[in-house]
């Protein structure tokens, strides 16, 4: 099992999947905007906001849990 996380400026996308025999299958995906500011070319300057981001994404079961 895996996932991914992928970061714009306005948005945090994250992808769970599986791997076997060089197939990758995606399990679970979601998304979570991010308040503006969080992120600014490509850096995140509000790290409490970008973790709650994330607790919020993990919080809608997408890994799982």
């Amino acid at each position: 099992m895996f996932f991914s996380v992928d970061v714009s400026d306005q948005f945090l996308y994250a992808v769970e999947g599986n791997v076997s025999g060089g197939i990758v299958t995606v399990v679970n995906s979601g998304e979570m905007r991010l308040p503006e500011g969080t992120v600014e070319d490509g850096i995140v300057k509000n790290h409490a906001a970008f973790v709650m981001a994330l607790n919020k994404l993990h919080a809608l079961d997408l890994f799982g849990n």
